[in-house]
């Protein structure tokens, strides 16, 4: 605001600094709302309304405008922060309700769950056997896949040396 009055022909001041231009617009709207509180308890009196009254109404207007929209983003925010904690209480509260009813089967039938523990776990076990026998035969297999590779390109090689010489001695 302040590079705006400073850069204008109209304005007189070549020096102003946010601070004090934000300082003296505080000024001029608290002393114009303090104005319109005493007109509008003066009733039946005739009132002047210069140019520079009209502009600081629309002002005013615009500065209580912003406001009104700031509360109400506040005001939507916390609802929804609100709504979010709510949610997050609710399942909250299913979870351990399932929680509860799982600790009491458990505390019914501990041995079952042993059993069941000791079962997903030697499951586990072969699972993860198998899982390596299968990578060792993956890797024996491209083993023999690369010797049988170098074993051809040997034989490419020794063929076309053989007919290298031939075609030589040919000669």
């Amino acid at each position: 605001m302040a590079e705006t009055l400073v850069a204008s022909t109209t304005f007189s001041r070549k020096k102003l600094s946010g601070k004090n231009a934000l300082s003296r617009m505080n000024q001029l709207v608290l002393a114009h709302r303090e104005k319109n509180k005493e007109v509008a308890l003066l009733s039946g009196v005739a009132e002047d309304v210069t140019e520079r009254d009209l502009l600081l109404d629309e002002l005013v207007e615009l500065l209580d405008d912003t406001k009104r929209v700031q509360e109400s983003k506040k005001e939507e925010e916390q609802k929804k922060r609100q709504r979010d904690e709510e949610a997050f209480l609710t399942a909250r509260r299913a979870a351990m309700e399932r929680l509860g009813q799982s600790s009491t089967e458990e505390g019914r039938s501990r041995l079952k769950n042993h059993m069941r523990i000791a079962q997903l776990t030697s499951a586990m076990l072969k699972m993860k056997e198998l899982d390596i026998k299968a990578r060792r035969e993956e890797r024996e297999e491209e083993r023999r896949d690369r010797a049988r590779e170098r074993a051809e390109e040997r034989s490419t090689k020794l063929n076309f040396a053989l007919k290298t010489t031939s075609v030589l001695l040919s000669c």
